[in-house]
This record gives C-alpha cells, sequence and structure tokens, in this order.
C-alpha cells in the first residue's frame, strides 16, 4: 500500500493560564492522518495547569474487525524508533510481495 497523501490537522490550546484551576483540559492539538493510520498529539493542561503533551498512534485494518493497535508515548525517541521500524518493516514487506 503506497500512501500518497498525509493530512495534518493543527488545533490551538488555551493558554495554561487561562484554564480554570478546577476544569483542567485536554484535547488534539495536531492529527495526522495517514490512510489506515491515524495520530495525535493529546495535550493535557491539569488543574495545577501543568502542560503534559502524549502521542497516540491508532492503526486500523479490516482483518481484525476494524481494529488493529494503540501507541501512546510521551516520549519523541520512541515515535522515532517506531518510525524507524515502520519503515524498515514496510520495505521488507514490499520486497516480499
Amino acid at each position: 500500500m503506497t500512501i500518497r497523501n498525509t493530512t495534518v490537522v493543527r488545533h490551538t490550546s488555551p493558554n495554561p493560564a487561562d484554564v480554570g484551576p478546577k476544569l483542567g483540559w485536554s484535547g488534539a492539538i495536531v492529527e495526522v492522518i495517514a490512510g489506515q493510520v491515524t495520530g495525535s498529539i493529546i495535550r493535557s493542561i491539569d488543574t495545577d495547569r501543568a502542560v503534559v503533551d502524549e502521542a497516540q498512534i491508532h492503526i486500523d485494518t479490516e482483518q481484525h474487525d476494524g481494529y488493529m493497535a494503540d501507541v501512546v508515548t510521551d516520549d519523541p525517541a520512541v515515535l522515532r524508533a517506531l518510525s524507524a521500524v515502520a519503515a524498515t518493516l514496510a520495505d521488507e514487506l514490499g520486497g516480499a510481495e
């Protein structure tokens, strides 16, 4: 499968100083769609106004009732490693066809 189009959507998050101290806030600040793979960066602003970003990747497939895997991490190195593994596996799968 060749991914020809990748869609990236960016959303703004509120300033932590503007978030109610009893409410907090959480939402996607970046969404990426490439075929059956979607990814998001979720920003959470805690009630103490601490900001945490984490990446989530979801893979859909018809072979597994529409669900295959989720990846959740807050470590950029893990995402780079995932990318390297995915690219290598894609090359290997492409060579096996």
